[in-house]
């Protein structure tokens, strides 16, 4: 009789911990699930202000172009000219003949022996394919819908890319105005990423494309540069 009121009572105990560290472990829990649903609710609201803000952009944009267009009527500045200045700048959309690459990570859903060893499509990965596009003749390329341009930076932030300071998530297709496919295919990325299509299952594809389009630069266009001081003439 000691032996089972003994056990009862440790019994008793240990059930009595449990419940105490289970009905601990819950507010953390919760605090740490809300602090989560907060900072995605924060990114959702973010994003939905960059988007107003690229519309108020494009409008304020084309009244800067219209205004433009009327300067140089009244002036001597050829409007080709300027066209060719803003297409070169990446403000005027451009459609043409051209390439579409899609790039992807492997499929979670393969083995282990099936991927071989983990894979995952990194910044530097489409630097070299957009770098790869620009020597094979591109004129215009964009990225998942982010127009590149001379200040465009292709990052890495944590896990994911960022185009023009702007999230892109997988999979990545590239739009590429004015290639010259036999020059890209033979490029040496292009042969890389067909042996990790091979090797680790990466998603690597390119085709041609006689009617694509890519859009016009959505940021800012206001470049910052250096200045030499002026002497105090001391």
């Amino acid at each position: 009789m000691r032996i089972r009121a003994s056990l009862l009572g440790v019994l008793v105990i240990v059930g009595f911990l449990l419940t105490a560290t289970a009905t601990a472990r819950k507010p953390a829990r919760s605090g740490a699930e809300s602090q989560r649903d907060q900072l995605v609710s924060l990114i959702e609201t973010r994003r939905t202000e960059i988007a107003d803000l690229d519309d108020e952009v494009a409008t304020l944009r084309e009244s800067v172009s219209g205004a433009q267009q009327k300067l140089a009527e009244q002036t001597d500045l050829d409007p080709a000219e300027l066209e060719e200045t803003q297409r070169a700048a990446g403000l005027t959309p451009v459609e043409g003949q051209g390439l579409v690459v899609t790039v992807d990570d492997p499929n979670p859903a393969l083995s282990e022996d099936e991927r071989i060893v983990p894979f995952q499509v990194i910044d530097r990965d489409l630097q070299a394919l957009t770098n790869a596009l620009w020597a094979a003749g591109a004129e215009a390329i964009e990225i998942n819908d982010e127009r590149l341009v001379a200040t465009t930076a292709i990052r890495n932030g944590g896990d994911t890319i960022t185009v023009n300071f702007r999230p892109v998530a997988p999979p990545y297709e590239i739009v590429a105005i004015g290639v010259d496919v036999g020059v890209f295919a033979r490029s040496e990325i292009v042969q890389q990423f067909e042996r990790w299509s091979d090797q680790y299952g990466v998603d690597f594809s390119f085709e041609q494309g006689s009617d694509l389009e890519v859009g016009e630069y959505a940021g800012g266009s206001r470049l910052q540069y250096a200045r030499p001081l002026e002497s105090s003439g001391g």
